[in-house]
């Protein structure tokens, strides 16, 4: 290995690192072997062996909280890890497309990002920003499949997913994207923001709790699953897809929106509540709000709210359905909006 190896080796095993820091290491490593050089010790011998250099990379990632990278075999596929003490990050931001992602709690206090390594997927982007954020950008490919005269693409990247694992106390902000692939978090319990974004497929919350953060989800024709989702403000958003969820806390506002697909939700707690369709129904096993809204359009809405109708200045309406409740009736301080067509309404509540 000659004095170029070597350098290249520092750039490509450090990519990860803050740009400042990797060109001081990278920097102290170069004089010292033209030190050496200086000395009359022959070029190979003064870089010294792959394993003395990887050693000495590690010994710098350990000393200076960057943690770690590589390759491992699982079975008879190669993935890939990076790990960082959570402690020297302040987001997480996982960038791919056409690759699953799961998020889930982390057992110790690093941050591991794993992920497969293959000719059908490519890592672009594998960087700790200087503003601390853990940033990996990926892209899957697509392959066409052809069967008969029929032709459809087949997302190589869905089998194999990127996996997340954050510690449960981490207080950045995560921000999962991927698109054609489906994403899964069960990580929960942080006080930072969590956005997800992907289409063409689900999302799927599990236990994600979020104490003062906010959760921004979004896909397109594909459903959103929830179970025991709690946090400051809350909005969910899909198209041609159904919204269904077992328990949803806000301290602030829960925003629940799809087209040609219905919800079925059971608890839900918020300062206000509003849930946006079309052509779907809308189910609500219980709702406490000071406002909430329900909107539809060819579907029917059944809800069960919390207190009695007198608490509530009330506005509905319908066409070709029965209705429950007043068209327009004045109330106390909670706001109750229903609106539908070619379908019934049937609100009751906690309280005769």
């Amino acid at each position: 290995m000659n004095k170029e190896e070597f350098l290249d080796i520092l750039e490509r095993e450090l990519s990860d690192v803050p740009r400042e820091e990797k060109e001081y290491f990278i920097r102290y490593c170069r004089e010292m072997v033209e030190d050496r050089m200086e000395e009359g010790i022959p070029e190979e011998e003064a870089v010294g062996t792959r394993e003395e250099l990887d050693a000495a990379i590690r010994a710098f990632r350990q000393e200076n909280g960057f943690g770690q990278q590589g390759t491992r075999t699982d079975g008879a596929d190669s993935v890939g890890y990076w790990t960082m003490a959570a402690g020297h990050v302040r987001s997480v931001f996982i960038d791919i497309s056409n690759i699953r992602i799961i998020c889930v709690n982390a057992e110790s206090d690093q941050i591991e990002i794993r992920y497969p390594v293959d000719e059908d997927r490519i890592v672009t982007e594998k960087i700790l920003t200087d503003d601390g954020q853990m940033h990996l950008r990926m892209r899957g490919k697509e392959r066409k499949v052809f069967f008969g005269l029929l032709s459809w693409n087949w997302i190589i990247g869905d089998h194999e997913p990127v996996t997340v694992c954050i510690p449960s106390d981490f207080p950045g902000e995560i921000r999962l994207l991927t698109s054609n692939a489906s994403i899964v978090t069960e990580h929960g319990g942080t006080p930072g923001d969590l956005r997800i974004e992907t289409s063409n497929a689900r999302i799927e919350l599990r236990s994600a709790i979020r104490q003062g953060g906010s959760i921004f989800c979004r896909t397109s024709n594909g459903r959103i699953e929830y179970d025991d989702l709690s946090a400051s403000h809350i909005e969910l958003t899909t198209g041609n897809g159904r919204v269904t969820g077992k328990n949803l806390t806000s301290a602030g506002n829960a925003f629940l929106k799809t087209s040609n697909g219905p919800f079925h939700l059971g608890n839900m707690t918020a300062e206000e509540i509003s849930l946006s369709t079309s052509n779907g129904r809308i189910a609500l096993e219980h709702g406490d709000a000071r406002r909430i809204t329900l909107s539809t359009s060819n579907g029917n809405v059944r809800a069960h709210l919390a207190g009695n109708i007198r608490e509530y200045g009330i506005e509905s309406s319908t066409s070709h359905g029965d209705n429950t409740l007043p068209s327009n009736m004045s109330g106390g301080e909670r706001k109750l909006n229903v609106s539908t067509s070619n379908g019934s309404i049937n609100v009751t509540f906690d309280e005769v």
